[in-house]
């Protein structure tokens, strides 16, 4: 067996040799580039010029945001790249990061920092499985997922793209997530097998470590800040790496953020020397947006481009100005700043990874008529039960006094509900949801807070009023507040210098606490919010993090009773974060406290019952 898979390689190898001898340059060099599919001018430029690859990032949605629209879309391009001298595919990439997150009317599964808080591999492989069907079915066939970020300090804007900040969690469930993308067992090159993409760990390397105050971006507070950690610590948010590569990820994305500060799109010792030397990491290293133009090293975008390519990254997500880094690569090539065994080796791995794709496959058949049967599997029953299980077990129960949850469906007769994100499914998928930023409103099919209550409660009389002014604790039995990070959030515009709820948040609280009736609060977040009396005056806290389209059912299935909560807190707060010690406590990294085993299946128990606690 080894020797004919040793035999395919090299059949395989020769394949990719034999193409790239036939390109010219300028083939060459643009097949190594990334454009952005809302800056393409004409379609015709993917054969013209010989596009590599294209991108629908944050704007790059089709006018139908749907998958089928997806997937009209992208036939339409790679329609138009075989058009090319010769014909060589588009590798078509997009941010599936929980779920097919780009398009409406996908399942959307919780973030990652929910996933963490569950920390069930098995679990993490299957959604990464069904959201690979769910993806590759739009054409999409690369996603840049999963994050591998260990984590440091919450108030990080992208610390939801992340499992947490133990080291040993992030690296099994990163892994996880790549099986489950890139579907191993069923890899097979040359040959494109339904519903696989290509998965791509990130942000190659420290990008959750980065020191308060050194960011970049917006008020210069985390994102894209430097990395100042001694070896042992560093090592840690090296780990992850370390195991993708054993476990056969196909692409790395680079990170924006610096170690020591060197910008690591210019570091080529963590990139050819650790990650390609040490790691042994053979697969294609890609730039993250318009990564070489942020370099502060480089005189002008000639040099940058140069520092980044022979930095070790492959593929430069442009992703706008394809005219004007076309001519930038041919002046760093005519002026030897970049040698043209570089550019082969980067092409190289670029054509090697859409022929491990089996992309050139599209050329006997259009990715329209491949893909009719993954369509029909999107948002199917399996994939929304598991979207649903995955909730309840990213759910962290952090307080439950005098038992108060479960509910007692069989007593309770009237419930006030109050919050905006109760009833806004943008807040309860957060960013990087049918686009970069995420909204607030119907953004997708899915469910709320408040319409699985209704659902759920069908004997209960449930009142809403987003700001609590219509609370009567003469009339509601229970209150269920639910505070969210609003608006939704991605990258730097998510980074703060506190963690507390907002003013008009805690005036809420204040209305309807010390009333006499129970409260219980839910928490839509990225990370833990924070209250001015440490959540004192509620009775329950239910932390959901960003659940995504399915959150409202997940949830009321935990407040009802029908699953019990057993999600564990996958981070805690930042050392240097001047908070009480109370909420240090009730937010520890490893906090999680569940049901009695009576409340299991359904089985809704009126009278108090145990509960126990794992710290």
């Amino acid at each position: 067996m080894a020797e004919t898979n040793d035999l395919q390689e090299d059949i395989n190898e020769e394949f990719i040799l034999k193409l790239l001898h036939k390109m010219t340059r300028q083939e060459k060099l643009m097949q190594i580039g990334q454009v952005d599919k809302a800056y393409i001018k004409e379609k015709n430029d993917l054969a013209t010029l010989g596009i590599g690859s294209v991108i629908s990032g944050g704007s790059g949605q089709p006018f139908e945001n749907s998958p089928a629209g997806f997937c009209e879309m992208i036939g339409d391009y790679q329609e138009a790249a075989l058009r090319s001298r010769l014909k060589i595919p588009l590798l078509y990439g997009g941010d599936a990061v929980h779920g097919m997150s780009l398009s409406k009317e996908t399942t959307l599964f919780p973030h990652n920092i929910g996933l963490g808080a569950a920390n069930d591999p098995s679990l993490i492989e299957a959604i990464a499985r069904a959201t690979a069907i769910e993806t590759s079915c739009t054409g999409v066939v690369w996603a840049f997922a999963p994050c591998v970020a260990v984590v440091r300090d919450c108030r990080w804007g992208r610390t939801y793209e992340s499992f947490g900040e133990d080291a040993d969690a992030v690296t099994a469930n990163g892994v996880a997530h790549i099986k489950g993308l890139q579907d191993t067992a069923a890899q097979s090159w040359g040959v494109r097998i339904p519903g696989t993409v290509a998965a791509c760990a990130k942000h190659y390397v420290g990008d959750g470590a980065v020191t308060f105050g050194t960011g970049q971006m917006g008020a210069k507070i985390l994102d894209r800040g430097d990395v100042r950690l001694g070896e042992a610590e560093f090592e840690e948010q090296l780990r992850p790496y370390r195991e993708a590569v054993k476990a056969g990820v196909m692409s790395i994305m680079v990170s924006f953020s610096s170690v020591q500060g060197k910008q690591m799109h210019a570091h080529r010792e963590l990139i050819e020397g650790v990650l390609r030397q040490e790691l042994g990491f053979q697969g294609l290293v890609v730039s993250d947006w318009a990564g070489h133009e942020q370099l502060r090293d480089g005189e002008g975008p000639v040099e940058k481009l140069a520092l980044c390519i022979n930095a070790g990254v492959d593929m430069i997500m442009i992703p706008e100005h394809y005219h004007a880094y076309q001519e930038h690569m041919q002046e760093a090539l005519v002026g030897g700043l970049i040698s043209p065994a570089r550019l082969d080796e980067a092409c190289a791995r670029v054509l090697r990874l859409k022929h491990k794709l089996g992309l050139f496959s599209f050329q006997n058949a259009p990715i329209q008529d491949q893909n009719q049967a993954l369509l029909a599997k999107v948002r199917c029953p399996a994939h929304l039960a598991l979207a649903r299980r995955a909730v309840q077990k990213s759910i962290v129960l952090l307080k439950n006094r005098a038992c108060v949850l479960p509910l007692r469906k069989q007593t309770l007769r009237h419930l006030f509900v109050c919050g905006k994100g109760a009833d806004d499914l943008g807040l309860t998928c957060g960013g990087w949801s049918t686009s970069w930023q995420g909204a607030c409103g119907p953004i997708t099919t899915g469910t709320t807070i408040l319409s699985a209550l209704r659902e759920g409660l069908p004997d209960t009389q449930v009142t809403y009023d987003a700001a609590g002014e219509g609370f009567k604790p003469d009339q509601h039995q229970m209150v269920i507040l639910v505070v969210a990070e609003d608006p939704p959030y991605a990258e730097w515009f998510g980074d703060r210098t506190d963690l507390y709820i907002t003013a008009q948040e805690q005036l809420m609280v204040e209305r309807v606490t010390n009333r006499g009736v129970p409260v219980i609060v839910v928490q839509l977040a990225g990370r833990p919010l924070l209250d001015c009396d440490n959540w004192a005056r509620v009775d329950a806290l239910l932390h959901a993090w960003l659940p995504g389209s399915e959150g409202g059912y997940g949830i009321v299935d935990i407040l009802c009773g029908d699953a019990c909560p057993d999600g564990k807190m996958p981070l805690g707060l930042p050392e240097d974060l001047d908070v009480p010690k109370a909420s240090r406590c009730m937010f520890a990294k490893g906090r999680g406290m569940t049901y009695d085993d009576d409340v299991v299946q359904g089985k809704n128990v009126p009278q108090p019952f145990l509960q126990r606690e794992d710290t």
